[in-house]
């Protein structure tokens, strides 16, 4: 991909490819994502709907995880929330599989002294 091909604008945070808005550097934090669930009942699958696939905000779920752990959550049961959350808002393969590998190396690293 050439420079041409793929531009960062860091006056408005977006990240565009071939001239298309693609993306926002912009994370929606992750521990205030888990709170609108665990306090309100915002089922995630319509979160993430809203905020990756419309909005196209990238999503902290390190911040998650660690509020999820502040919680009493195990991390498995976190995991496979995330996990039921992107396949719900069909969220493409590819991404969903790269979001939870990331997801499960900082649980592991986390975890690992």
């Amino acid at each position: 991909m050439t420079q041409d091909d793929q531009t960062f604008n860091r006056n408005e945070g977006k990240v565009y490819v071939n001239g298309e808005y693609v993306a926002t550097t912009v994370a929606y934090p992750g521990a205030k994502l888990f709170q609108l669930k665990a306090t309100h009942g915002l089922p995630l699958e319509n979160a993430v709907d809203t905020i990756l696939n419309r909005a196209k905000i990238v999503i902290d779920w390190e911040g998650f995880i660690d509020e999820a752990r502040k919680n009493g959550w195990y991390d498995f049961q976190t995991i496979e929330n995330i996990e039921n959350a992107l396949v719900d808002a069909d969220v493409l393969k590819d991404t969903r599989e790269q979001i939870i590998q990331r997801c499960k190396h900082y649980v592991m690293a986390d975890i690992l002294p």
